[in-house]
């Protein structure tokens, strides 16, 4: 005889509400080299480098071109070819750092103000930058910018030199929707490891799906957890619908899960972390079977026995075939003597039990027992019986 399954309730919105989510990681079209002609005169826009005005030596650039004119961040990384120009810029690198400016209207948009202030124009904008390597063979130069409030959807870059040999190289990406300025330079490193351009590209429709539902709005309590195999960026999602780094979580945490995103998870409030399929997981909660079932392989064979009361994670529930997928292709059936667990309560006071509406007893204050899910105000135990759930007298761990 099996036994009815309750799933920890989730409330769908009737209505939808439109939000701006993290999308795909664009590789820029680049121009490399190529300054555009204004009245004649061969260079991308007049500039002020550490006070000096600089026009027409600014032969060294490149047009970057988003395809969207939205918020984003711009990281450009500069590597060196070893010329006799390369060592001279070597040399002093950072001094020589990038200035950008916009064009505007087919006008150019003269910037008063180095790249360490402001990269492009308009908005809240921040800008980093970050040094690797010691010599030039394996030097790079890192310039992580925001743009907060973008004019266009394409920006120029130049150096304040005047020499016109291709003596750098530079890989420009834009992350949309996303500031990273306030990464570390390790950070930073990982984030863009785990979550490539490419790997953004692949995730830009994808959903995290958890028990057959997407989008989850957000809900009251967790219905499940990450568990993370390396330390992960946090991000808060600001009024405008970008998302701001937060923090880095630590590998092998475990994290409350409340809603979900396209491919973010919601881990309360406004904090979200953006899926990496290699190094996270999330799980609904545990099994622990009152006598030694089986777990069955995918081809349906019996792989071991569970013993009793051993707590297995549950990553879903098949709904078509009444089992429990507890990772790698492995489940158990779900069965009277399977106990379905989606966390624990403690009780500060003494509280009515109910069975079928009756009362059929009293948990004393200070009991701790695990549930099996929250639908309609109520916490059901394995057996069937439920509490009136009251945040003010309970309180609730997920699994």
């Amino acid at each position: 005889m099996k036994k009815t399954f309750r799933l920890l309730c989730i409330t769908v919105l009737a209505t939808t509400i439109a939000t701006t989510s993290v999308t795909a990681g664009a590789k820029f079209e680049v121009d490399p080299f190529n300054a555009h002609k204004i009245e004649g005169e061969n260079y991308v826009a007049k500039a002020v480098f550490d006070g000096i005005l600089i026009e027409n030596e600014t032969t060294n650039k490149a047009q970057y071109s988003t395809q969207n004119k939205v918020p984003g961040t711009l990281i450009m990384d500069q590597t060196f070819s070893n010329t006799a120009n390369s060592e001279k810029f070597f040399a002093d690198a950072l001094n020589g750092a990038i200035y950008s400016y916009q064009w505007h209207h087919g006008i150019p948009n003269y910037m008063n103000a180095p790249l360490a202030d402001t990269i492009m124009y308009g908005g809240a904008n921040k800008q980093v930058m970050h040094q690797f390597g010691t010599s030039i063979n394996d030097y790079k130069l890192r310039t992580v910018a925001f743009a907060g409030d973008p004019k266009e959807n394409y920006y120029f870059s130049g150096w304040n030199l005047d020499d016109k040999d291709t003596y750098f190289q530079r890989d420009a990406i834009f992350y949309e929707g996303l500031d990273l300025t306030d990464l570390s330079e390790k950070e930073l490193d990982q984030f863009l490891i785990n979550y490539n351009h490419r790997y953004l590209q692949n995730s830009k429709n994808k959903k995290i799906v958890i028990n057959g539902d997407t989008d989850i709005p957000q809900q009251r309590q967790p219905f499940a957890r990450i568990s993370l195999t390396r330390d992960t960026p946090l991000f808060k999602r600001e009024d405008d619908g970008t998302f701001s780094f937060a923090y880095m979580l630590e590998k092998e945490g475990l994290y409350r899960v409340y809603g979900t995103d396209g491919y973010m998870y919601n881990v309360g409030g406004h904090h979200y972390v953006l899926r990496q399929d290699y190094h996270m997981n999330h799980y609904v909660g545990r099994v622990m079977p009152a006598v030694e079932v089986p777990l069955y392989t995918a081809n349906g064979d019996i792989h071991r026995m569970i013993r009793t009361n051993e707590a297995i994670r549950v990553y879903a529930y098949d709904d078509v075939n009444d089992r429990f997928e507890v990772g790698g292709g492995y489940y158990m059936e779900n069965t009277k003597e399977v106990n379905y667990i989606v966390g624990l309560i403690r009780f500060e006071e003494d509280t009515p039990l109910y069975e079928e509406g009756k009362q059929v007893g009293t948990i004393p204050r200070t009991s701790k027992l695990f549930i099996e899910g929250l639908e309609d105000g109520k916490a059901y135990f394995p057996d069937g019986s439920y509490v009136m759930f009251d945040r003010s007298i309970m309180n609730f761990a997920k699994n």
